[in-house]
């Protein structure tokens, strides 16, 4: 691949991490809502990053915004989804678990399987919790919680790959969660 074919991609990468990052922050500043402008943001910035990870071979982010798309699509359409996927305890049963076998992992020095494991945890943290939101399952609160938790598992295999496109995304999204949390947190107390 030529140098400014290369470019392009990277460029593309970081444009979709600046639309996510920017759509994630304006909801969670509660500047926008969950309408049309939010989840057309998603759609884009989705397409934007699973080309660029199609092309670093990174398959969770491939599988997260693949998801991530669809049910953006979906919600911009105003669809209504028709099952119940999951419900939010057992979904919190998940994510425990799965951290807990990572851990088991990591103290086995089994580190390959533990960043696989953190990874895929961030895809189903990601995923489910947006699917979650978007139809009305969850409170914007509780997005926020799993909007910290999700990224921070995904880190450590996105900056071993070099995509850091999707690292610098993760660590401002972390950042946009803990505000969120903290504005949330104060406004609970007075």
């Amino acid at each position: 691949m030529h140098y400014y074919e290369i470019l392009i991609l990277e460029t593309i990468g970081w444009l979709g991490s600046i639309l996510f990052i920017g759509a994630y922050f304006l909801l969670s500043s509660r500047i926008i809502k969950k309408d049309s402008l939010y989840y057309m943001f998603n759609i884009i910035g989705a397409l934007f990053i699973l080309t660029v990870s199609i092309y670093k071979n990174t398959m969770q982010p491939i599988i997260l915004n693949l998801f991530w798309i669809y049910f953006s699509y979906v919600a911009y359409k105003k669809n209504v989804f028709k099952y119940t996927l999951i419900n939010v305890k057992l979904f919190n049963i998940l994510i425990f678990s799965a951290l807990f076998f990572s851990f088991i992992s990591l103290i086995l020095t089994q580190y390959s399987l533990t960043l696989d494991i953190l990874a895929w945890t961030s895809v189903f943290t990601f995923v489910t919790s947006y699917y979650l939101y978007s139809t009305h399952k969850i409170e914007l609160h509780q997005f926020n919680i799993y909007n910290f938790i999700a990224p921070l598992t995904l880190i450590p295999k996105m900056y071993v790959f070099e995509n850091y496109q999707v690292v610098v995304l993760e660590v401002v999204w972390v950042l946009i969660a803990l505000k969120a949390i903290w504005r949330d947190n104060i406004t609970k107390t007075t």
